[in-house]
Protein backbone atom coordinates (compact mmCIF):
# COMPACT_ATOMS: atom_id res chain seq x y z
CA UNK A 1 0.00 0.00 0.00
CA UNK A 2 2.68 2.51 0.96
CA UNK A 3 4.63 2.05 -2.27
CA UNK A 4 1.53 2.82 -4.30
CA UNK A 5 0.71 5.96 -2.34
CA UNK A 6 4.25 7.26 -2.65
CA UNK A 7 4.23 6.64 -6.40
CA UNK A 8 1.00 8.55 -6.79
CA UNK A 9 2.36 11.47 -4.81
CA UNK A 10 5.55 11.59 -6.85
CA UNK A 11 3.42 11.90 -9.96
CA UNK A 12 1.06 14.45 -8.50
CA UNK A 13 3.50 16.69 -6.73
CA UNK A 14 6.07 16.71 -9.47
CA UNK A 15 3.91 19.07 -11.50
CA UNK A 16 2.57 22.57 -11.30
CA UNK A 17 -1.13 22.75 -11.99
CA UNK A 18 -3.07 25.92 -12.50
CA UNK A 19 -6.74 25.82 -11.57
CA UNK A 20 -9.02 28.78 -11.41
CA UNK A 21 -7.72 31.67 -9.32
CA UNK A 22 -10.39 31.18 -6.67
CA UNK A 23 -10.09 27.40 -6.33
CA UNK A 24 -7.92 26.47 -3.36
CA UNK A 25 -5.12 23.95 -3.65
CA UNK A 26 -5.52 20.65 -1.82
CA UNK A 27 -3.27 19.74 1.05
CA UNK A 28 -1.12 16.66 0.70
CA UNK A 29 -3.30 15.04 3.36
CA UNK A 30 -6.42 15.65 1.29
CA UNK A 31 -4.74 14.12 -1.75
CA UNK A 32 -3.60 11.11 0.29
CA UNK A 33 -7.07 10.55 1.71
CA UNK A 34 -8.75 10.74 -1.68
CA UNK A 35 -6.23 8.33 -3.22
CA UNK A 36 -6.61 5.93 -0.29
CA UNK A 37 -10.40 6.01 -0.52
CA UNK A 38 -10.45 5.39 -4.29
CA UNK A 39 -7.73 2.75 -4.20
CA UNK A 40 -9.17 0.76 -1.31
CA UNK A 41 -12.70 0.94 -2.70
CA UNK A 42 -11.41 -0.50 -5.98
CA UNK A 43 -9.50 -3.20 -4.10
CA UNK A 44 -12.76 -4.23 -2.39
CA UNK A 45 -14.57 -4.28 -5.76
CA UNK A 46 -11.78 -6.42 -7.24
CA UNK A 47 -11.90 -8.86 -4.32
CA UNK A 48 -8.33 -8.06 -3.33
CA UNK A 49 -9.42 -7.13 0.19
CA UNK A 50 -12.65 -7.80 2.03
CA UNK A 51 -15.14 -5.03 2.89
CA UNK A 52 -14.07 -5.37 6.52
CA UNK A 53 -10.50 -4.50 5.54
CA UNK A 54 -11.41 -1.18 3.91
CA UNK A 55 -10.67 0.97 6.98
CA UNK A 56 -7.33 -0.74 7.54
CA UNK A 57 -6.45 -0.27 3.89
CA UNK A 58 -7.23 3.45 3.90
CA UNK A 59 -5.39 3.92 7.20
CA UNK A 60 -2.28 2.14 5.93
CA UNK A 61 -2.35 4.02 2.63
CA UNK A 62 -2.72 7.44 4.24
CA UNK A 63 -0.11 6.50 6.84
CA UNK A 64 2.40 5.60 4.14
CA UNK A 65 1.52 8.65 2.10
CA UNK A 66 1.89 11.00 5.06
CA UNK A 67 4.86 9.26 6.65
CA UNK A 68 7.10 12.32 6.77
CA UNK A 69 6.61 14.71 9.69
CA UNK A 70 4.05 17.38 8.94
CA UNK A 71 3.78 16.57 5.24
CA UNK A 72 0.00 16.07 5.30
CA UNK A 73 -0.59 19.67 6.32
CA UNK A 74 1.52 21.03 3.46
CA UNK A 75 -0.09 22.34 0.32
CA UNK A 76 -0.07 20.53 -2.99
CA UNK A 77 0.11 22.11 -6.45
CA UNK A 78 -3.31 20.74 -7.46
CA UNK A 79 -6.89 21.84 -6.96
CA UNK A 80 -9.86 19.53 -6.46
CA UNK A 81 -11.00 19.91 -10.07
CA UNK A 82 -7.51 19.10 -11.35
CA UNK A 83 -7.23 16.05 -9.12
CA UNK A 84 -10.71 14.52 -9.64
CA UNK A 85 -9.88 12.81 -12.96
CA UNK A 86 -7.12 10.92 -11.14
CA UNK A 87 -9.40 9.91 -8.27
CA UNK A 88 -12.22 8.90 -10.62
CA UNK A 89 -9.87 6.78 -12.74
CA UNK A 90 -9.46 4.23 -9.96
CA UNK A 91 -13.07 3.09 -10.42
CA UNK A 92 -12.34 1.74 -13.90
CA UNK A 93 -8.74 0.63 -13.35
CA UNK A 94 -8.24 -3.04 -14.21
CA UNK A 95 -8.05 -5.27 -11.15
CA UNK A 96 -4.70 -6.71 -12.19
CA UNK A 97 -3.26 -3.21 -12.50
CA UNK A 98 -4.59 -2.28 -9.06
CA UNK A 99 -2.96 -5.38 -7.58
CA UNK A 100 0.37 -4.36 -9.14
CA UNK A 101 0.11 -0.79 -7.84
CA UNK A 102 -0.17 0.71 -11.32
CA UNK A 103 -1.08 4.38 -11.35
CA UNK A 104 -4.03 5.31 -13.57
CA UNK A 105 -2.94 7.23 -16.67
CA UNK A 106 -4.91 10.31 -15.59
CA UNK A 107 -2.75 10.50 -12.47
CA UNK A 108 0.44 10.25 -14.49
CA UNK A 109 -0.40 13.31 -16.59
CA UNK A 110 -0.19 15.46 -13.47
CA UNK A 111 3.59 15.16 -13.29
Amino acid sequence: MQKFAVLVLVGVFGGCGGGGPSEPKLTIGQVCLQVADALCERMVQCGQIGPGDYDGCTGATVGGCCSQNGICAQGSPVTQSQFMPCVNAFASEQCGAVALGTIPATCQILD
